[in-house]
């Protein structure tokens, strides 16, 4: 009895290694390769929702900045201080280089302080009279022509068809709209007409 229970046991125990044995060898249902594959497309997809607002917010940053720079840009540019003069009135101004301008009555000065450094340039429509040190060449626009500083002290005269300069120190280059220019120095007048021709006279006591 007891050889045939211990046979049985024997029998009963190699049962269960066969089974086993056989759940060891079952194929498992997912390779290594496949594991791996579907691990690093999960990552992948986790870059990409990552990778997608931050690109957004970088984007969205970039365009503000510009357009921020541009708001900037355009204040500097287009920022204009303007004197005007009345009947009986004259108004002496001091340009952002220190230099100044002697406003006749009914006269209208305009420029750009905060672009000066970039571009001196003045509008004019009346009569002014500049002097002073100029660290820089600037210019003087009008309807007619553009008087260009060189250092020196001159008057402006631009009223309607009527455009007249006269350099008493230094010099000065006037140019018409037509392009046509001339340089003044010292006790010299020009005169431009509405058609852009320059008339030039040496002595200013005989005009």
């Amino acid at each position: 009895m007891k050889k045939t229970h211990h046979t049985d046991n024997t029998e009963k125990l190699l049962a269960e290694l066969e089974k086993m044995h056989t759940f060891l060898e079952a194929p498992y249902p997912r390779e290594k390769t496949d594991i791996w594959e579907s691990l690093q497309d999960k990552m992948g997809a986790e870059e990409k929702k990552v990778a997608v607002p931050l690109f957004r917010k970088y984007r969205w940053l970039a365009a503000a900045s510009l357009a921020l720079l541009m708001a900037v840009s355009l204040l500097l540019r287009f920022y204009a201080h303007t004197v005007s003069t009345k009947a009986g009135e004259m108004i002496t101004v001091t340009l952002p280089d220190g230099s100044n301008a002697v406003l006749s009555p009914h006269t209208r000065l305009t420029y750009y302080p905060l672009w000066w450094r970039l571009s001196a340039k003045i509008k004019l429509s009346g009569e002014a009279f500049f002097y002073g040190h100029h660290n820089r060449r600037f210019s003087v626009q009008s309807d007619l022509g553009t008087v260009t500083v060189l250092g020196t002290s001159f008057d402006v005269y631009a009223h309607h068809n009527q455009y007249r300069v006269v350099c008493f120190t230094g010099k000065v280059r006037v140019t018409s709209r037509t392009k046509n220019r001339l340089i003044l120095s010292s006790g010299e007048k020009a005169e431009i007409t509405p058609d852009g021709e320059i008339t030039f006279s040496k002595n200013m006591m005989d005009n």
